[in-house]
């Protein structure tokens, strides 16, 4: 059996101990961040704007088309909203704040809607009045109920592509659910630093962390694990008057060079065993599977 040359070794473990070393210094910088990884996009619907946050900035705050524009869905580079009740329209923009055109309305016969999500395929919301969490077209129409909100006045929703569910936060009770599509409690935790009325739920897709805001205490907002450790809380003084009862993060970002797909490709490199190539001219010599 034929070793690897020396070089090849080298080689391989500059590539796993440079990827890992991109990898640990992107970890570093997001535990470094304060407040929200990615934009979070939030609705305030009552003064009619939608503003997006990231690190500890407000970075875009812009006109919506009408009041009560709530309901959110963030997908790629769009922002899909529809009016908290059957009346009116919400739009879609980009993430720069310009409208496309497009306008949406909420299917009558689910109550009040303050909060929504999306996975890509399908939008969901939650009915604050009626309890119930409702799978809609991308445009906001045919409302299909898939369960009951196992606490009341739950208000804010998203959804954890990592397993299919969705989360929902009740504005009465501060309990944070996790669900899966068929209405099983997967886990739940209680939000009580907040202080109550919690809204804007959202989580982050880089940190896999919860983002909510409170109605009670505008203008601030608090990140938590899926397991309920409160990890930071981050005040933006120009947001306490803003009813931020949507929320959400853009479920699939515009791509950009990963340094975590680096830090695996290298990872994977260099876990892969060796095995012997034969040659044309008879030699072997040693290389990947």
């Amino acid at each position: 059996m034929i070793t690897p040359t020396p070089c090849r070794i080298f080689l391989r473990l500059f590539q796993a101990v440079f990827a890992c070393g991109l990898g640990l210094s992107l970890a570093a910088s997001i535990r470094a961040q304060v407040g929200p990884f990615d934009p979070y996009v939030l609705t305030a619907g009552d003064q009619g704007n939608i503003h997006i946050v990231q690190g500890n900035a407000v970075t875009a705050s812009f006109a919506a088309g009408t009041t009560a524009e709530y309901p959110i869905a963030v997908f790629d580079t769009v922002i899909r909203t529809t009016q908290s009740s059957a009346s009116g329209t919400g739009r879609e923009y980009t993430l720069g704040g310009v409208p496309t055109g497009a306008v949406f309305t909420l299917p009558s016969g689910i109550g009040s809607v303050f909060d929504g999500t999306t996975d890509g395929n399908f939008n969901y919301v939650v009915s604050y009045t009626l309890g119930n969490v409702y799978r809609l077209n991308l445009d906001f129409t045919n409302p299909v109920q898939l369960f009951a909100s196992a606490f009341g006045s739950s208000l804010s929703i998203t959804y954890d592509a990592t397993d299919n569910s969705i989360w929902l936060a009740s504005w009465s009770t501060n309990t944070v659910a996790n669900y899966s599509m068929g209405g099983t409690v997967l886990s739940t935790f209680s939000a009580t630093v907040v202080g109550g009325s919690l809204s804007s739920l959202a989580l982050d897709p880089t940190t896999g962390t919860l983002w909510m805001g409170s109605q009670s205490t505008q203008g601030t907002f608090y990140e938590y694990s899926k397991t309920g450790v409160l990890l930071q809380t981050v005040a933006y003084p120009s947001l306490v008057s803003q009813n931020t009862l949507g929320g959400e993060f853009a479920l699939a970002p515009v791509p950009e060079p990963g340094s975590w797909a680096l830090f695996a490709l290298g990872a994977a490199m260099l876990a892969r065993p060796w095995r012997l190539r034969g040659l044309s001219n008879g030699r072997s010599q040693a290389g990947p599977r």
